[in-house]
């Protein structure tokens, strides 16, 4: 469904993020890191499956490979040494939250009982295979009835 992206670190560092449209054809250009998840037009991609997203700041990159079919997937960046901090929406509590959409496609993003194939870039047909950029990232499922 989407991917929420935001710094961790101090506000006064000029770091971008890119977040690959393997899934849906939307803008993949180079933006600048949102301080926190308060705007949506800062920090949200929509976007629905496997993506590369990837930091930078001057020439320091560094970038995962985090699937968001079917959630939302909430991103703090905590630098370059650091790994991210990543919370994920179940898609129970998203189904009773979601507005739910006219149109077949945006009703599906909604579902979670009519399932999403994954995608993958060409060639990778393992989401934990390395990727182009070099680091990444496949999170185990979390357990559904955490506290």
């Amino acid at each position: 469904m989407s991917f929420n992206i935001c710094s961790g670190v101090s506000s006064n560092r000029k770091i971008e993020v890119f977040v690959s449209k393997f899934t849906i054809n939307l803008d993949d250009s180079w933006f600048h890191l949102a301080p926190n998840f308060d705007d949506p037009t800062k920090s949200q991609w929509k976007r629905n499956g496997w993506e590369v997203i990837v930091f930078k700041e001057g020439n320091v990159h560094r970038g995962w490979y985090l699937d968001c079919a079917n959630q939302i997937v909430n991103i703090t960046f905590y630098g370059f040494s650091q790994d991210l901090g990543v919370v994920r929406e179940s898609p129970r509590r998203l189904s009773s939250l979601a507005e739910v959409d006219s149109s077949e496609e945006d009703s599906r993003l909604v579902d979670p009982s009519k399932p999403v194939e994954p995608s993958h870039p060409e060639g990778a047909s393992d989401p934990a295979e390395k990727y182009e950029f070099g680091v990444s990232y496949s999170p185990s499922p979390f357990p559904e009835n955490i506290p």
